[in-house]
């Protein structure tokens, strides 16, 4: 028998894996094969669910609804199990939809939200929208068509409609109370000795964030010291010649009305980047092409390798990234660092052209070979 490769997995789920699967590629083979084999598996709950529901099934077995069969029988929220009654009589209209929910290409979360809003004429594009998109880029994209009575995604790359976020927490008893005085006291100190304007949960939690970004640990003794780094940097990438501008976001893209950026650019730190000095490497990732052995960059490189790069240029290569990791498979926002497309080492030269933003983690696995570019 082949020995697992999950030597650390204890119990019944290490049991349960297949042996043969020795590498992150065949795993990942196998959990888009179980995905596709659990829409289907929710595909038929739907179909039965519907036809359940036609005939009023869940009054012969004894409940008053098709809700409260769904919360009962298989402990779903109230508003998971009308998701479900609702999508199953909307897949119903979107074969398109349908089809590709059973194979796996649309996810559950993808589907609930384009049975929202799309038609049988328009299902289509959110199929591509969801396919080339996150889930939370979808949901605000149907937010956004719901409110401007569209059935179909905006064209082309207008970026997103500005969202805004709701943060839920949950406390024991014991961190409720620390969590409470200390809002109470940092509303204290925006409010000032001397009274004034109530300060809401809001302004006081955002003043203790602010004050986290200012400052730094100081080590030893136990404090804080003045962060070299803005409070917040908001990146707007604006076009000299249209003058459109959009916000860089962890999601994408906002537009940003005209107004708003005249408003801005007097008292901002403006970066010009021309289009020649941002384009990408030729070979990112690789030496340049090589003439018969080694490249003569490279032999040279070996001996003076380029300049490390300097602050200046490492905030405009940030700034050009929109201040996030170009990973796509992560889009941090702290710790971003510019990387060398073509190494130093390999005769990459120190320019915008040859550098992109990442993280930390992800600059140590791409010098470390896990991670390529």
């Amino acid at each position: 028998m082949a020995r697992s490769p999950f030597p650390d997995v204890q119990g019944c789920l290490h049991e349960t894996v297949d042996p043969r699967l020795r590498t992150p590629r065949e795993l990942h083979k196998a959990l888009l094969k179980a995905n596709e084999l659990s829409n289907r598996a929710r595909w038929k709950f739907l179909v039965h669910l519907r036809a359940l529901d036609e005939i009023r099934g869940w009054l012969a077995l004894g409940f008053s609804s098709l809700t409260q069969y769904l919360t009962h029988t298989y402990k779903l929220s109230s508003a998971e199990a009308h998701e479900y009654a609702r999508v199953a009589y909307k897949l119903d209209l979107l074969p398109k939809t349908r089809q590709a929910f059973r194979e796996g290409k649309l996810s559950w979360s993808a589907v609930k939200c384009i049975t929202r809003v799309a038609r049988k004429k328009t299902e289509e594009a959110w199929i591509a929208f969801a396919e080339r998109e996150s889930v939370r880029r979808l949901e605000a994209e149907v937010r956004a068509a719901r409110e401007d009575g569209r059935d179909h995604p905006r064209e082309g790359s207008e970026g997103l409609p500005a969202p805004s976020w709701r943060i839920t927490l949950d406390f024991r008893a014991d961190e409720e109370e620390l969590a409470r005085k200390g809002l109470l006291k940092a509303a204290r100190e925006l409010r000032g000795d001397g009274g004034g304007r109530p300060v809401t949960l809001k302004e006081a939690f955002l003043f203790l964030c602010k004050l986290a970004l200012e400052t730094d640990p100081s080590g030893i003794p136990k404090g804080r010291v003045k962060n070299e780094e803005p409070l917040v940097t908001l990146v707007y990438h604006r076009c000299p010649e249209c003058k459109k501008g959009r916000m860089a976001t962890a999601d994408g893209p906002v537009p940003v009305p005209a107004e708003v950026l005249d408003r801005i650019e007097p008292t901002a730190k403006v970066e010009s980047i021309d289009e020649e000095d941002s384009a990408p490497a030729t070979a990112p990732g690789k030496p340049p092409e090589e003439n018969g052995g080694e490249t003569e960059a490279a032999a040279k490189a070996k001996a003076a390798p380029d300049r490390k790069t300097p602050a200046s240029l490492r905030r405009k290569v940030l700034l050009r990234d929109g201040m996030t990791c170009r990973n796509p498979g992560c889009g941090r926002r702290l710790g971003l660092q510019a990387h060398h497309l073509v190494f130093r080492s390999q005769g990459g030269k120190t320019e915008l052209s040859n550098e992109v933003a990442v993280c930390a983690r992800c600059h140590a696995a791409i010098h470390f070979g896990l991670l390529k570019v």
